[in-house]
């Protein structure tokens, strides 16, 4: 699921390594691979079974992985390897939104009412509606979560998000209310992205796909073929047992475990980010980077992306990831040209003060220039 506040992200056998020069380099090469592998022997003294690791630097690639990917006896993950991506899809979702405004298909000051059937009830409070832009920077004033998702028929722990249809959700906005004025403050919510998957037209693969394929991310889906399930990890709770994977249609623009992706096709979305003009999609990438809220001193949001300030002046803008059985995250410093990606095979406290979090902001510190 991924969140500032929960993750307390600003607190705190090595295998299958390549690296790829693209057109020239920033950095020695030489000192890549050690940093890579410092981070990926921190992850497995962390517990974690499996994980991988991807880092994009100038004009350099660089992926390694360590552990095993589906077992004590499989090999360490790889830049191939399909792990479930959590909330790191919300900020696809919110590249969609982004894309559909640049197109004139909507605009982000729309209200969500605007963008759903007219039998949808939409919660208000305070001066003004809820927006599409207030849903992609979390001000929505909606909860994390339905008030009822975990109480309505067919609810499993294991996988929380798959029983609760599109007619659930649809009860669960009209029995909803909000906590906040809508654009006054800042509250994670999956809720909020759920409803901005509703927006722009309920079926997530179609959206996911118009942005992942012109990007050449082809492992970054929510329909795994048999050939992607063969190099498929196998996730792992807290305590380290193998659990199901998470999946859930009306969550899945929230992140809610129906989309996979693999450290080569993130290291392609974070080259997108740090050079937009050479995608399909510039003006509407460059769209959610822009700062809409500030939460403090050390968080502000874009559309769907958080940014945090560094050292130097620069920024970082990333987004975590997490669900039963994995954890991921991504982050990228753009005047340096610099992007990290994690995936691992094990959901990870929140609370501790080491976690894959705080490995990949170590490591873009050490990386950037």
């Amino acid at each position: 699921m991924g969140a500032f506040d929960r993750r307390r992200f600003l607190g705190a056998c090595i295998a299958g390594a390549g690296l790829t020069l693209i057109t020239g380099g920033q950095a020695s090469a030489a000192d890549i691979p050690a940093t890579v592998r410092d981070v990926l022997r921190r992850g497995l003294a962390l517990g974690l079974p499996g994980i991988a690791c991807g880092v994009t630097y100038g004009d350099r690639e660089y992926t390694a992985g360590a552990g095993h990917a589906a077992g004590p006896d499989s090999p360490a993950p790889d830049a191939r390897t399909l792990f479930q991506l959590g909330s790191i899809t919300k900020t696809f979702t919110a590249l969609a939104a982004a894309e559909a405004e640049t197109r004139g298909r909507l605009s982000l000051r729309d209200p969500l009412a605007d963008h759903l059937h007219a039998n949808w009830t939409v919660p208000q409070r305070g001066p003004r509606p809820i927006t599409l832009s207030d849903l992609a920077t979390h001000t929505s004033g909606l909860p994390r979560l339905p008030a009822d998702l975990f109480t309505t028929p067919g609810f499993d722990p294991l996988n929380p998000y798959a029983h609760y249809t599109r007619e659930f959700l649809a009860n669960g906005l009209r029995h909803t209310e909000l906590s906040t004025d809508p654009g006054s403050t800042y509250g994670y919510s999956n809720f909020g992205f759920a409803m901005l998957g509703q927006a722009l037209g309920g079926s997530f693969d179609p959206a996911l796909r118009s942005i992942a394929l012109p990007l050449g991310m082809p492992d970054t889906t929510t329909r795994l073929t048999p050939g992607q399930r063969s190099r498929k990890a196998t996730g792992h709770n807290l305590q380290g047992s193998e659990v199901p994977d998470w999946t859930g249609a009306p969550f899945a623009p929230a992140g809610a475990g129906t989309t996979f992706s693999t450290v080569r096709d993130l290291l392609r979305y974070l080259r997108a980010q740090l050079t937009p003009a050479h995608t399909p999609f510039a003006e509407s990438i460059r769209k959610t980077h822009v700062p809409r809220f500030t939460v403090n001193e050390e968080v502000s949001v874009g559309l769907g992306w958080h940014r945090s300030p560094l050292p130097g002046g620069q920024t970082m803008i990333w987004h975590d990831g997490g669900t039963g059985g994995f954890s991921t995250f991504v982050a990228f410093e753009p005047s340096s040209r610099t992007g990290v990606a994690l995936m691992a095979n094990r959901t990870v406290d929140p609370n501790a003060g080491e976690n894959l979090n705080s490995l990949g902001k170590e490591l873009l510190l050490a990386l950037r220039h």
